[in-house]
């Protein structure tokens, strides 16, 4: 059994700039994953710090709190762990003046926190006047106390992505049915789709690109798979040779219900079968 906490600290300053004003100078919020049985988390949590430190890079990271990494991104993203502490170990993800950090409380509480101290990387919006006229833009974050509600919506959304993106370390031996079936081929309105090898280099390169954490915030489509496998040909009919390739790809998952389309849109999602199935090959291939 399972429950969670979640604390909000916003700290504030007071500035003198012809007059008063309050502004904030740090934020940060915690949610907090509260195990029953004390035995659990001292298991997982090694898994969950190997996880995290293994896959999830720059940009995978950046995506956590919105952002996406870009090629004239110019700033600096550190991760690292420290599994000699006296409360646990910690994994740490930082982006500039902005972190996320992971750690176990007393291997009873499994702990994820953002904290904002360069609160202009992210965009809020708001009433600005453009051209003479006031509208609705987007523009930078900034430390006025009028957007606490949107650090707050910032570092939440941030948790919720991180574990999110956790979820697919679980049990380690997946069932052999359920890999026995990912094997098979099946046949969807008259058409015949191949499975997969869970042994195959390419295939788990796939599952690795599907479960990225950098999917996890907003799904993914056609290109992000391209682009997570490399294949990345200027060539205007290799490039669609590759595309058609993809497609087929996710139609096979799609096929063994191990993704599903999000609605309304051109991008696809990891269903929780495929979390669990596709997350749990992975982890036995890597080690």
């Amino acid at each position: 059994m399972l429950s969670t906490q979640e604390t909000w600290f916003p700290y504030t300053i007071q500035v003198y700039v012809n007059g008063h004003d309050w502004v904030t100078e740090q934020a940060e919020y915690a949610s907090d994953v509260i195990f029953s049985d004390r035995s659990k988390l001292p298991d997982l949590f090694p898994r969950l710090l190997d996880h995290a430190l293994v896959n999830f890079s720059a940009g995978e990271f950046l995506t956590f709190p919105g952002r996406k990494l870009t090629g004239n991104f110019l700033g600096q993203v550190l991760t690292g762990c420290r599994k000699q502490r006296a409360s646990g170990a910690r994994v740490k993800h930082q982006v500039n003046e902005n972190w996320i950090k992971m750690y176990d409380k007393s291997g009873l509480v499994l702990c994820v926190e953002t904290v904002i101290d360069s609160p202009r990387e992210f965009r809020v919006r708001g009433k600005r006047t453009r051209n003479g006229r006031l509208q609705m833009v987007w523009y930078p974050m900034n430390q006025c106390v009028a957007n606490v509600p949107s650090h707050q919506r910032v570092c939440r959304a941030a948790n919720d992505c991180y574990l999110n993106a956790l979820s697919v370390v679980n049990d380690p031996t997946p069932a052999d049915q359920q890999v026995a079936d990912l094997t098979e081929s099946k046949v969807s309105r008259g058409r015949r789709f191949a499975g997969f090898n869970p042994a195959r280099r390419d295939d788990v390169l796939l599952f690795q690109a599907v479960l990225s954490g950098a999917q996890a915030f907003r799904g993914f489509h056609n290109s992000d798979i391209r682009t997570s496998l490399s294949w990345d040909s200027r060539d205007p009919w290799e490039r669609r040779r590759q595309a058609n390739r993809v497609s087929r790809m996710l139609k096979r998952l799609h096929v063994h219900r191990l993704i599903a389309k999000i609605p309304g849109t051109r991008h696809w999602r990891v269903r929780k079968q495929g979390h669990t199935l596709l997350g749990s090959i992975v982890w036995l291939h890597d080690h």
